[in-house]
């Protein structure tokens, strides 16, 4: 997918490109059936850099499926007093604008945005997405392409999964951990890594 008025070029390096690493969760599992984003946590950086964060809680204006609760530790309560989807939606977009993001699982995540920028009248932004979760099953052969199993074969500690704000830096590990094995085969520039 592309992004409008990028400041950057395909053959820039991979060095000198925002990317940012998104998670949500939800109150279930199915955007259709009327479940909603509950967490946002959003990691931009270049590689290498420390980044900056954008994170909250979420208002669903429903309740929190037991299942979704007992996966994520999100109770009803947690999110009473959190903004709604609405009052978050330009930071978010600005947040996000020109840079490349990265989620694992991203037709889960980016549905789910996608549900709630239309449910307020917004078009989530074209930019490229990058599936961790797509790379994790094209170019390995791990037991289970989850994200709590890929950051164990790769080493990657992680304090906790299923937050938002702990899955994106376990994200952002992963990726880079990827990184390093194509960068060994020659991968260089954003335009390399967008046709993987």
């Amino acid at each position: 997918m592309r992004t409008t008025g990028v400041s950057w070029r395909a053959k820039n390096s991979i060095y000198e490109i925002p990317f940012s690493f998104i998670d949500v969760e939800t109150t279930g599992l199915s955007h259709q059936n009327g479940d909603r984003v509950c967490e946002l946590a959003v990691l931009r950086c270049r590689l290498g850099k420390r980044g900056r964060l954008f994170h909250t809680l979420i208002n669903p204006l429903c309740p929190v499926s037991c299942g979704a609760m007992r996966v994520n530790g999100i109770t009803n309560e947690m999110l009473h007093d959190a903004p709604i989807f609405e009052t978050i939606a330009d930071d978010f977009l600005s947040f996000i604008s020109n840079s490349v993001i990265v989620v694992h699982n991203a037709p889960f995540d980016i549905n789910f945005l996608k549900m709630e920028m239309g449910r307020i009248g917004k078009f989530f932004p074209q930019n490229h997405i990058i599936d961790t979760l797509y790379l994790s099953r094209r170019y390995y052969s791990f037991r289970s392409n989850s994200l709590p199993n890929l950051a164990w074969e790769l080493g990657i500690k992680s304090d906790k999964f299923h937050r938002a704000l702990a899955d994106v830096h376990t994200t952002r590990k992963v990726f880079e951990s990827f990184l390093e094995d194509f960068q060994m085969k020659g991968l260089s520039t954003i335009e390399e890594l967008l046709r993987l």
